[in-house]
C-alpha cells in the first residue's frame, strides 16, 4: 500500500507538470491581481458605511492582512483610493465592478476543471452562477473580516481568543487550526463541484487536505518570509508591493492547482474512478546476477520522466 500510494504521487505530479498547471496557475495569479481593484472598489462602494474613520481603516487593513500577507501601506492607499471613488458609483457601475471581478473565480473554475482533464466546459449561464457563487463566498468571508476586525457595531471582542482556550498562544493556534480546517473545507467544495463531471467526495478529500495544509502553509510562511527577509523594493522599486502580492498569489494558486491534480489522481487510483489511472509497474527485486543500471541508464531514466512521450499524429 505505501508503495501505491507513493506511486501515485509519482504519477500526480508528472502529469501536474506535463499538463501545465503551474502556467494555470500563473495565470491565475494573474487575474488576481487585475481583480483586485474592481473587487475593493465594489466592496468599498457597498460598505462604504463601515469606513467612517482611519481607525476603522486600519483595523480593515490589519484584518486583511491576515489573509492577504502583502505590505500594509499598499492595502491603505488602495483602500483611501477607492473610498475617494466610492462617491462616483451608481448600482449598474457597481454591478460591473462585480462582473468584470468575477474573472478571477473564472480562472480558478478553469484551472480546476483543466486538473481534471476537462475540455468540455459548462453552459454558459452555469459558468457564471458558479463564478458569482464562489464571489458571494469570498464577500461574505470579507464582510465577517471587516465585522470582527474594525468593531463598528462591538464585535471586535470575540475575535479575541478566548479565556478558557488556556491563553494568548494556545488560543491562537486553535484558532489557526480552525481556519486550517476552514481552508481544507472550502477547498473540498470547489473540488467536489465546481468539475464539470461526476465526483464524489470521497475523490476529493485527499486533495483538499493537502491543497489546504499547502495553500495555509504559504500564507503563514510568505508573511514571516516578507516580515524577516523579503524587501521587495530592493528589486523592483515602487512595485515592490506590487509584485509580492503577485509572488503570494502564485504560491497560492499553485496549492490550488496541485490539491486538484492530486484530487482528480486519487480518485482515478484508490477512488471512484479506481482503474482509469495506471501506476508505473513495480521493479523488479534486484538480485545477484541482475546487473545494476549505470550512469547513462539513470540519466535516461531521469530523461523519461521530464519528456513525455510525442502523440501520434491522426
Amino acid at each position: 500500500m505505501p508503495g501505491r500510494v507513493l506511486a501515485m504521487f509519482v504519477v500526480a505530479l508528472r502529469d501536474f507538470t506535463r499538463n501545465n498547471c503551474p502556467y494555470m496557475a500563473a495565470g491565475i495569479a494573474y487575474w488576481t491581481l487585475f481583480s483586485l481593484f474592481p473587487l475593493a472598489l465594489a466592496g468599498v462602494a457597498m460598505l462604504g458605511f463601515l469606513y467612517t474613520s482611519p481607525e476603522d481603516q486600519a483595523g480593515v487593513v490589519q484584518g486583511i492582512i491576515g489573509l492577504v500577507p502583502v505590505s500594509a501601506d499598499y492595502l491603505t492607499g488602495l483602500i483611501i483610493e477607492v473610498s475617494r471613488a466610492r462617491g462616483t458609483l451608481g448600482a449598474l457601475a457597481v454591478v460591473g465592478l462585480i462582473w468584470g471581478g468575477t474573472a478571477v473565480f473564472s480562472s480558478v473554475r478553469k484551472g480546476i476543471n483543466h486538473s481534471w482533464h476537462i475540455r468540455q466546459p459548462h453552459n454558459f449561464i452555469l459558468e457564471r452562477t458558479i463564478d458569482f457563487v464562489m464571489l458571494l463566498g469570498v464577500m461574505l468571508l470579507a464582510f465577517i473580516l471587516v465585522i470582527f476586525t474594525t468593531n463598528v457595531i462591538g464585535l471586535a471582542t470575540f475575535a479575541a481568543p478566548p479565556s478558557w482556550l488556556g491563553g494568548q498562544t494556545v488560543g491562537k493556534i486553535l484558532l489557526e487550526f480552525v481556519g486550517l480546517l476552514t481552508t481544507c473545507g472550502v477547498l473540498m467544495l470547489l473540488y467536489r463541484y465546481v468539475p464539470n463531471t461526476r465526483v464524489e467526495w470521497r475523490d476529493v478529500w485527499p486533495g483538499a487536505v493537502m491543497g489546504g495544509s499547502m495553500f495555509y502553509g504559504v500564507r503563514v510562511g510568505f508573511t514571516w518570509f516578507a516580515s524577516s527577509f523579503g524587501n521587495f523594493n530592493l528589486v523592483y522599486g515602487s512595485l515592490g508591493a506590487l509584485m509580492a502580492m503577485m509572488v503570494w498569489a502564485y504560491l497560492s494558486s499553485l496549492a490550488l492547482m496541485w490539491g486538484a491534480q492530486l484530487a482528480y489522481t486519487y480518485g482515478g487510483v484508490f477512488g471512484s474512478r479506481a482503474g482509469t489511472i495506471a501506476l508505473a509497474a513495480p521493479r523488479p527485486v534486484a538480485t545477484g546476477s541482475t546487473p545494476r543500471p549505470g550512469f547513462r541508464g539513470r540519466l535516461a531514466r531521469v530523461w523519461s520522466w521530464l519528456r513525455p512521450p510525442r502523440e501520434p499524429m491522426l
